[in-house]
């Protein structure tokens, strides 16, 4: 049996410390018990990933201070990122992402006109992770 008690972020991994009983929770408090770490990179704790697929995010307004994309991602084959509006129908705005690694890489997408706007971001996976978005 194990459980997580808590997690925190150090450089870029997180850090999850979890208790466990080897033989169940019945066990004498003192010297059946464990404590553990285990670590995952920061902000992977769940991905969408894709031979061929697409992701769309709901409706969201973009922040008159945002002017820059970021993903955190694995992408071996390609992503394709395009903003739609708030219908969901393409504005014209999109880019690609080729193959790396990345816990934050930037887009080449400029969102800095956006501001005020309602839009949806599209993710077209194509042999690619996608664990997060972050918009600056």
């Amino acid at each position: 049996m194990a459980w997580a008690s808590s997690d925190t972020t150090v450089a870029n991994k997180q850090l999850i410390y979890y208790g466990g009983y080897p033989n169940g929770h019945k066990t004498d408090r003192y010297t059946g018990r464990q404590l553990g770490c285990a670590t995952i990179p920061r902000d992977r704790y769940i991905g969408d990933s894709s031979p061929a697929g697409t992701l769309t995010t709901p409706t969201m307004t973009v922040a008159s201070n945002v002017t820059e994309l970021h993903v955190n991602a694995a992408v071996r084959g390609a992503m394709i990122v395009r903003v739609l509006d708030s219908d969901g129908a393409p504005t014209g705005l999109e880019a690609t992402v080729g193959p790396g690694d990345s816990l934050d890489r930037k887009v080449n997408l400029p969102l800095g006109g956006l501001a005020g706007q309602s839009v949806r971001l599209q993710f077209e996976l194509s042999d690619a992770t996608l664990y997060a978005f972050y918009l600056r």
